[in-house]
């Protein structure tokens, strides 16, 4: 289930509060002037109680969308960081990076890299 911000939460509640308040005011002073028109005053208010409501149900997909590309974006980074659920260091071997750059790879790193003892070097390919 996707969640929705709090202040976007309760800013639909009182809106439908305050709709259904105003409306209801306008309702109940139409007799004053035509009965006949509380009717149509109470058709304006469930229109417009529908609006409200086709306005929550793009919020609720607009949340639900926004979760998904999130949930993607973490599913690739997860598949990056730990592809086939291993660390990188222990599924990308050196044989994965001669297939994709080619023997000429060996050279081009010895060229890099220093060759120094106990430290790590990091090297964009």
């Amino acid at each position: 289930m996707s969640r929705r911000p709090p202040e976007i939460e309760q800013s639909l509640k009182d809106a439908d509060d305050t709709l259904h308040a105003a409306l209801q005011r306008v309702i109940d002073a139409m007799p004053a002037l035509d009965p006949t028109l509380a009717g149509a005053a109470k058709t304006t208010m469930g229109k417009m109680e529908h609006d409200l409501r086709s306005l929550q149900g793009k919020v609720i997909q607009a949340a639900k969308r926004r979760d998904e590309t999130l949930r993607r974006q973490f599913t690739r980074a997860q598949a990056q960081i730990f592809p086939l659920g291993q660390p990188q260091e222990r599924t990308l071997t050196l044989v994965f990076f001669l297939n994709r750059y080619g023997p000429a790879l060996v050279d081009a790193l010895l060229r890099a890299l220093p060759l120094q003892m106990g430290r790590h070097w990091m090297l964009t390919l």
